[in-house]
């Protein structure tokens, strides 16, 4: 970084307060995924990895801006190598593969659940289709009765034992009572 001591200590407190505030975020998406809506923190932490990420790939950025992006000055300072090149790059690229990690476990939960939904709609569908033709079958039993002609059969049979009572038609039911079983 280029310019007086005063202002590179500054933009070294900017940048550890903004590691600081990243690693807060990071926490409370943490946090946030043992709620009972663990959605937040799934963003929550996705966005303190972008943080992470950003943070660390600017400072790489401004170590190479320092030396002027000569790399080769890098063979003569191992300090320089490791600390201002390395360690930067070493955690932008662990905050990226974190946050495709946690982008693809949730993709994979979000996908896997979507299929268990559906087949069990379509496994519900079908039950649901068989129980509906089942109480169809039902009511139409209901409606329609006993054959006419066994009514018929039935009513002159009761005649002659004497009873004088005509045989009792069902009459229709509503639906409801049929799939629930009163009459």
């Amino acid at each position: 970084m280029y310019g007086p001591r005063p202002a590179r200590n500054r933009g070294e407190y900017m940048n550890a307060g903004h590691c600081v505030f990243a690693a807060i975020v990071l926490v409370g998406g943490f946090v946030a995924e043992l709620s009972k809506e663990p959605k937040s923190g799934f963003v929550l932490l996705l966005i303190a990895l972008l943080l992470i990420m950003a943070i660390n790939l600017h400072d790489l950025v401004a170590h190479l801006a320092r030396i002027d992006y000569r790399f080769l000055l890098m063979g003569f300072d191992t300090q320089l190598a490791l600390v201002e090149f390395a360690v930067p790059m070493v955690q932008a690229s662990g905050a990226l593969l974190s946050f495709l990690g946690i982008l693809f476990l949730y993709y994979y939960y979000y996908s896997a659940n979507v299929v268990k939904v559906f087949k069990m709609q379509q496994i519900d569908g079908v039950r649901l289709k068989k129980l509906r033709g089942g109480a169809q079958e039902r009511l139409i039993r209901e409606r329609e009765g006993p054959s006419p002609l066994i009514l018929e059969e039935e009513r002159r049979r009761k005649m002659i034992a004497g009873e004088t009572r005509p045989a009792h038609i069902h009459a229709t039911t509503p639906y409801k009572d049929v799939l629930v079983g009163h009459p």
